[in-house]
């Protein structure tokens, strides 16, 4: 079996574990629930606003104040919380199992740094091999 396909089979493997179907379950009730939908629109708005640069303080205030409120209400919404516990598992799990891969596989950070194509000028895409570039 090449290598490609086998990587294809663990796709296929990763889509059928019980934290991937947990997470397309998870988001699936969240897109479905206007709710959770405009909490979390009203979240990002506020956090949006509190970015711009020469608000007043008092405005600025109001806002903070209004983001702990809408925050409060994310971290009571059942069907948020199962999205984002369901992500957190997916994550781990994904990670785990990026991580097997990686120790079998992995290059030394010195000599990463003489490839030419690696690092920031060249787009690095973070790799995570513990270089500065």
């Amino acid at each position: 079996m090449k290598l490609i396909d086998m990587a294809n089979k663990l796709g296929e493997a990763m889509s059928a574990s019980n934290e991937y179907l947990r997470l397309l379950e998870a988001e699936r009730q969240y897109k479905e629930d206007p709710n959770a939908r405009e909490l979390v629109e009203k979240f990002r708005k506020k956090q949006e606003i509190l970015s711009f640069t020469g608000l007043a303080k008092d405005t600025t205030d109001k806002i903070r104040k209004e983001l702990t409120e809408l925050f409060a209400e994310i971290e009571e919404n059942q069907i948020i919380n199962e999205l984002n516990g369901a992500l957190n598992e997916f994550l781990i799990f994904k990670e785990s199992i990026f991580d097997k891969i990686e120790k079998s596989i992995s290059i030394d950070v010195e000599t990463l740094s003489l490839n030419k194509n690696h690092g920031s000028r060249k787009g690095c895409g973070g790799c995570k091999k513990g270089c500065d570039s």
